[in-house]
């Protein structure tokens, strides 16, 4: 069983996150054997404050730990924030600097969707092709880094004219309908990493 403390900024992502993970699992890796908890919000300012993490770490084992059955058992910490205009390396790097210090069997990882989580539907835009929320067909988007607007862009181009996206609604909405069968990570390297994150993870048990 792989159980998953998703910690991550938005109120959207509280529940779009763990929608995406099980979608990513099931259908890419063919993998059910999974519990995601509740995710943890925590603003992006605070995520980048070192004083902020060892009550939240120690909360996160201890909830990973007590759900824990089996030795064979696995269990991730899993951040994600944008990246928004910050280099998604030094953000990672400083994130994860703040998590040091493993136990061994709760491991942690780190994610920056760049520039945002919508730039992964953007990413995954053809899995929204015959939507009733969205235009058809579905327009090319091009080069994904030259978009800065990801929420917007996903609002102007992609829903029909006089829908607009709703952060709360639409981010799992959108999340639960992720096609991974069409290999959105190609020409996105963030989301090739949320990707390899668990690929890594679950290929020994496999």
């Amino acid at each position: 069983m792989l159980y998953v403390y998703p910690i991550v900024e938005g109120h959207g992502d509280e529940r779009a996150l763990p929608v995406l993970i099980r979608k990513l699992l099931n259908e890419r890796f063919g993998f059910y054997e999974v519990d995601v908890a509740r995710a943890y919000r925590l603003p992006k300012g605070k995520m980048k404050r070192a004083e902020e993490w060892p009550g939240i770490l120690a909360l996160a084992r201890e909830r990973l730990q007590e759900s824990c059955q089996s030795d064979d058992d696995k269990a991730l910490i899993l951040v994600v924030c944008d990246a928004d205009e910050e280099c998604p390396v030094e953000l990672k790097n400083l994130i994860e600097g703040h998590m040091r210090g493993e136990d061994g069997f709760v491991k942690h990882a780190f994610v920056a969707p760049q520039p945002e989580y919508e730039t992964w539907f953007l990413a995954a835009v053809d899995s929204f092709a015959n939507h009733a929320d969205c235009v058809q067909p579905i327009p090319p988007i091009g080069d994904l880094l030259q978009i800065r607007d990801a929420k917007g862009y996903f609002e102007r181009h992609i829903l029909k004219q006089g829908r607009f996206y709703s952060e709360t609604v639409d981010q799992p909405k959108f999340s639960a309908l992720v096609s991974f069968a069409l290999q959105p990570e190609n020409g996105c390297r963030s989301l090739k990493r949320f990707i390899d994150i668990f690929d890594r993870l679950i290929a020994p048990a496999q």
